[in-house]
């Protein structure tokens, strides 16, 4: 079990293990309104030899919580609860996707219950996902299937934007676009473009290991448009009067990278290839704006690789 990862109230304490499903809407938080919760489909564990089988789990007994999005970094799909604590083991096998194009050609938004080819995309006699079905996902073209690699768009936001409760509460709730300078002191940031140094001035709310991810949003149009994209499609479901919203994100940059994550096959229907469902991004050598960083008062200067530690659960 492990004991850095604080309880999480919403889970239900009846000794038994909870699998997360998949993840639900975003809602209003009447208690907390700047921080909307979001929703998390669970199920009890029945079948202990393996957590990601269709089997290892009661479906009949599914539950929907919703916690706060500050929570948000600590969950990923097949993470597994008992008695309101994370355990080490989890559902899904580690799987290393080399040269996967990032591109707007390569990657697209669809819903979790899209139909491809006449069937479901994610067909329920393998993996079960509930009130999750509106959710959306990004579709990354592998080996010729563009739907070959299938990634919640929340955790997309996990991995690379909400790696924090004080980042996921200023994303959520629109602070990048809407109020920077609670986040950053504008004045004092800056890029050296001869250094590919990037220098930041922190709000005393965010640590230095924010810093790296911060300083992609600020320096990456790719990050700044999709963390841009997560609030506002909040609002655009939000004016349409919907109960709960679905957000939409997508990658911090264009190009390739080796991506790592635990995830679970399916199988293609069409071709008998198989496709990937990722219950959680592990590792992203995905490029980042600059090869230093500076905080400014308490400077961290890391090489970029040191800063990609951070991006690991």
């Amino acid at each position: 079990m492990r004991k850095t990862i604080p309880k999480i109230r919403e889970f239900p304490d009846d000794g038994r293990i909870w699998r997360v499903d998949w993840f639900g809407g975003i809602e209003r938080n009447e208690q907390v309104p700047s921080e909307p919760k979001i929703q998390l489909i669970i199920s009890p564990v029945v079948d202990e030899s393996d957590f990601a089988a269709s089997k290892a789990v009661n479906h009949a007994e599914r539950q929907i919580i919703s916690i706060g999005v500050g929570q948000l970094p600590l969950v990923t799909v097949g993470s597994l609860w008992q008695n309101r604590r994370r355990l080490i083991s989890v559902a899904g096998r580690t799987k290393l996707f080399s040269n996967l194009e990032i591109s707007p050609e390569k990657v697209r938004v669809i819903k979790s219950d899209v139909i491809v080819d006449g069937a479901p995309l994610i067909p329920k006699r393998y993996h079960q996902i509930g009130a999750g079905l509106a959710a959306k996902c990004l579709a990354v073209e592998w080996q010729g299937d563009p739907y070959g690699v299938i990634i919640p768009v929340a955790e997309i936001i996990r991995f690379y934007y909400a790696t924090s409760t004080d980042l996921a509460r200023a994303i959520f709730f629109g602070g990048f676009r809407h109020n920077l300078g609670a986040i950053v002191n504008p004045v004092e940031c800056g890029f050296n473009p001869i250094e590919r140094q990037c220098v930041l001035k922190l709000r005393k709310e965010f640590s230095d290991s924010d810093a790296f991810i911060i300083g992609r949003i600020l320096n990456s149009p790719e990050a700044l448009a999709s963390v841009h994209l997560i609030h506002d499609s909040l609002i655009k479901e939000a004016i349409l009067g919907k109960a709960r919203a679905y957000p939409e994100s997508s990658f911090p940059f264009i190009g390739v990278t080796n991506l790592r994550a635990r995830s679970k096959p399916i199988p293609s229907s069409e071709d008998k290839k198989w496709r990937f469902i990722i219950f959680a991004l592990e590792h992203c050598t995905g490029p980042f704006p600059f090869d230093s960083i500076i905080c400014v008062e308490i400077i961290v200067i890391c090489a970029l690789r040191m800063a990609m530690t951070f991006l690991m659960i």
